[in-house]
């Protein structure tokens, strides 16, 4: 029985994570330069504060040489910058400006109005469905390794 539930779960994401990408995560971010992984790299760090480019990277399972570009981009953007560890200065932090904050705050902006366009099509008990299955992946996914 738990081997159908899993290989039913295996077949949702992998139904799931391109409707969530290609139809909700979808904005036109012209003129703003940045990626979904940029604005995830920026999320993080609004989140946690700074971290490590490998702890970033483990966090989003991007490996180290994909990170590299990716934070040298936010760099050459102010949005994010590099500095050493007090305790140990052989680790590099990375941590948002309040530049990049600012970026971030105006691309969920435009993915709210986004989103709700796309949404505008559900009902109220289906946007609230929604939520609450969203809450609860993300309630889920907080408690697995």
């Amino acid at each position: 029985m738990k081997d159908k539930t899993i290989d039913s779960i295996v077949d949702s994401l992998f139904r799931a994570l391109p409707v969530i990408h290609r139809k909700l995560l979808k904005i036109d971010l012209e003129g703003a330069s940045i990626s979904r992984l940029h604005l995830a790299i920026l999320g993080m760090l609004c989140e946690s504060g700074p971290l490590p480019v490998s702890e970033i990277g483990k966090r989003l399972l991007i490996s180290k040489p994909q990170m590299t570009p990716l934070v040298d981009r936010l760099i050459s953007l102010g949005l994010v910058e590099r500095s050493p560890d007090a305790r140990d200065r052989r680790i590099i932090r990375v941590s948002v400006t309040g530049r990049g904050r600012k970026r971030l705050d105006e691309c969920k902006v435009l993915i709210g109005e986004n989103l709700g366009r796309k949404l505008a099509v559900l009902t109220d008990v289906e946007l609230k469905e929604l939520s609450a299955a969203l809450a609860t992946l993300v309630e889920i996914g907080s408690r697995l390794e």
